[in-house]
């Protein structure tokens, strides 16, 4: 299952946490303190920042934007749907 590397306080964060919700994409949570540079969290992503998607196979995903447009891509379009009356 994806991990998401999150703070609770970012607002990034908390837009990644609800497209997954949204989309019904499981991923499991993974809190982390940016401050303390984690080497999980460095690993992921060499800029240190949140939020991060781990993806199963070891890639990493981080910018928010980027793993909305992933999650949208895995749920069919659930995020964002082409047919112009559906949004």
């Amino acid at each position: 299952m994806p991990k998401l590397l999150y703070a609770s306080t970012s607002p990034y964060s908390s837009k990644v946490r609800m497209a997954a919700l949204y989309a019904g994409i499981a991923i499991d949570l993974v809190p982390v303190k940016t401050e303390e540079k984690p080497a999980e969290l460095i690993g992921a992503n060499p800029l240190g920042k949140i939020p991060v998607l781990v993806l199963d196979d070891g890639r990493s995903i981080y910018d928010s934007r980027a793993i909305t447009q992933h999650f949208n891509r895995v749920s069919k379009n659930a995020l964002f749907p082409r047919n112009p009356d559906k949004r």
